[in-house]
């Protein structure tokens, strides 16, 4: 999953996505994240954040979940839900 996502973020956004493969290194670590935390993360304004958050989330690699406006949450749900599958396994 970790390379196909990688490859398409470097296929889909221009100059090879930028600052998103660092991104989606992040989200193995921490899968629910902010804009405000990526942006403090990455060194990014915040709008650079917001605008690569929303790039992620049109490429369905992240997932917003807090259906507000402000003071979102993104959460890397393919990831995640390698976790609830093994859950069932009995």
């Amino acid at each position: 999953m970790r390379e196909v996502h990688r490859q398409i973020i470097t296929k889909k956004l221009r100059g090879g996505g930028g600052k998103a493969p660092l991104v989606l290194e992040s989200l193995y670590g921490s899968p629910l994240v902010t804009v405000k935390e990526l942006s403090k993360e990455l060194g990014l304004s915040y709008s650079n954040a917001n605008a690569l958050v929303d790039r992620l989330c049109d490429l369905e690699i992240l997932k917003e979940i807090t259906g507000q406006r402000r003071n979102r949450i993104f959460t890397y749900e393919s990831y995640l839900s390698l976790f609830k599958e093994q859950e069932n396994v009995p």
